[in-house]
């Protein structure tokens, strides 16, 4: 039940407005001061704090986007200060990832912009009802909970250095060096009078602690220092550059939140400092670690048990090793390894085979004309095969350790590079008994690197041989503007997968369920001369019907198409590539 609040009353309330939106605080303040509200607007935190530390406001209404949309970030402070003052949030984001963070601190209540003025009134009545003496007209704050709410005081850089009697100098920079816990609000630091309390106590206990410090200093890996309960109690500057926070967020929170950026523990099974705890020995583990912009880490994560006299374990020293580059290159090595011992040793037994009996005259002389015609073009074909996917990793890695070169000139792709490379492709396409149909439109040469795009072309085409139907056309349309060079090819065969279209690029990506050989980096290669040209990419696959290409998306899309679905529909697989020409080539003379 709302205790009903009289005007004599709402006069005397102390509500403060805190919002960078002058208009929408202007509205509010109207709004409330004809229903009799006394409301004041305060822009600055400093005299907000002040007010909470003085006891002046009786409802705080504070918008999200106040001080640079990080107005949700003051309530902590502002519930240390008095925990007790009614919060009314307000916020022009509707998403479910703000509401919960700000009403997990404990708010009275939150409201979405544009406001409405009768929710806002409901909530006042609410928070001032709690206020009020039922039989009086004085707005009053209980004894008890001030008593309470005093341990949790907020301090400012005067007030430490009259607790710990040091020069406020001294207390400023132990401040902006992380070794009191502190917190900047604006332009002043501010400390809580219990922690800073609790961190004077545990420096007089002795130099015991101080000496660990100064050891974990020396160690250039990150470490930390954790409790039973799973939170850092210490750390080293290592350890805070290699995360890049403050200490004043790392001390007091839990090691996976930090560490692992996750929000639930490791499985104990998995865990080194749950480990560590449990049998007193250091254990190892590796962990797969994410930084801020969610790239994988494979960490080594080493735990070192700290005995007691008694020879319990109150404390786990933490070691984290990134080992991603060592991993990385492992990798690497693993996959060349399984290439040499699989692909390579198929791929060139059959053609050391061939070779040798071609070049013994007994053997050849038994073997006939067409049949000599059909290994040497196999043994050809072998070798391509082999030749690109070995290119192929090269180009990868070079281009994952940022060491590939994109040497862009003018050339004519029409005249220099695609005949070329059809004439490379001639005994695969014989052996396939394939043939590719070309159409060219215009004749602009563009700003590339030749070598790069003869890679990429290659690849496409070595695609549409690989993965194409036996006896049938593969088409390439070339066509050259002023501002845009495209290559679209288009072959018969198995298609790609609806749900592949978007993933087929990816690094080591293949179709699984065919026993075609392959290394998954021809198309992914191809991406990345692409994005080298500042280019796009784009695969496309479907149905061919009456020898018209249908993608995906049409066929379900069109009823009478889709009712064909049940048929043994020949499916197709489409690339194109565009790069820009360059202003370069706009100039020349064709």
């Amino acid at each position: 039940m709302v205790t009903k609040i009289r005007k004599s009353q709402r006069i005397h309330a102390r509500i403060v407005v805190m919002d960078s939106d002058k208009e929408a605080v202007h509205q509010l303040m109207r709004l409330l001061g004809k229903e009799g509200y006394k409301v004041e607007a305060i822009e600055q935190i400093n005299k907000m704090l002040e007010k909470i530390k003085n006891e002046q406001i009786d409802v705080l209404i504070l918008a999200v986007e106040a001080w640079d949309n990080r107005g949700y970030e003051l309530i902590p402070t502002i519930k240390k200060m008095n925990r007790f003052l009614p919060i009314i949030v307000t916020s022009a984001d509707d998403s479910i990832e703000t509401a919960t963070r700000v009403r997990e601190q404990g708010i009275f209540f939150y409201a979405i912009k544009p406001l409405d003025i009768k929710e806002i009134k409901l909530a006042l009545k609410n928070a001032l009802s709690k206020k009020f003496v039922s039989s009086g007209e004085a707005l009053f704050i209980q004894k008890e909970e001030i008593q309470k709410a005093f341990d949790d005081e907020i301090l400012d850089l005067a007030d430490a250095s009259k607790i710990l009697k040091l020069s406020k100098p001294t207390v400023s920079k132990l401040v902006r060096n992380g070794e009191l816990p502190a917190s900047r609000i604006g332009n002043k630091w501010y400390l809580i009078r219990n922690q800073l309390l609790e961190w004077l106590r545990v420096t007089a206990a002795g130099n015991q602690r101080n000496y660990g410090t100064l050891i974990l200093e020396t160690m250039d890996e990150g470490v930390a220092v954790v409790d039973r309960r799973l939170k850092i109690v210490s750390c080293n500057s290592a350890y805070l550059q290699a995360l890049d926070v403050p200490r004043d967020q790392i001390i007091g929170e839990y090691c996976y939140r930090v560490s692992h950026r996750s929000v639930v523990p490791c499985d104990e099974s998995s865990c080194p400092v749950r480990q560590a705890f449990r049998t007193k020995r250091p254990v190892k583990f590796m962990h797969i670690n994410y930084d801020s912009e969610g790239n994988e880490h494979y960490c080594d994560v080493i735990a070192l048990p700290m005995k007691e006299k008694d020879g319990k374990v109150a404390h786990v020293v933490e070691i984290i090793r990134d080992n991603t580059e060592t991993y990385n290159l492992n990798r690497h090595l693993n996959w060349i390894r399984s290439f040499f011992a699989h692909e390579c040793r198929k791929t060139l037994g059959p053609i050391v085979m061939n070779i040798s009996a071609l070049v013994d005259e007994n053997l050849s002389a038994s073997i006939s004309i067409e049949r000599r015609d059909k290994m040497l073009l196999s043994s050809l074909c072998s070798l391509k095969f082999l030749h690109d996917m070995i290119r192929n990793y090269i180009i990868s890695c070079k281009y994952e350790t940022e060491k590939l070169q994109c040497n862009k000139k003018s050339v004519y792709v029409y005249k220099n590079i695609f005949p070329q490379i059809i004439e490379e492709f001639h005994p695969i396409l014989s052996k396939k008994g394939m043939d590719i149909e070309t159409e060219i439109k215009g004749e602009r040469p563009i700003w590339c690197d030749p070598d790069f795009i003869k890679i990429a072309f290659s690849n496409l085409i070595n695609n549409a041989v690989k993965y194409g139907t036996a006896k049938t056309k593969i088409v390439c349309w070339l066509k050259m503007t002023d501002d845009e060079f495209e290559f679209n090819i288009l072959n018969e065969g198995v298609g790609i997968p609806h749900d592949k279209l978007y993933d087929i690029f990816n690094r080591f990506t293949r179709f699984g369920k065919l026993a075609i050989s392959g290394t998954g980096l021809g198309l992914h290669v191809v991406k990345l001369i692409v994005e080298m040209h500042n280019g796009t990419l784009k695969a496309q696959s479907g149905y061919l019907i009456d020898n018209k290409p249908i993608t995906y998306d049409e066929f379900y899309a069109n009823e009478n198409l889709y009712k064909m679905k049940d048929k043994n529909l020949r499916k197709f697989a489409r690339f194109i590539l565009k790069i820009p020409s360059g202003e370069d080539t706009q100039k020349m003379e064709v």
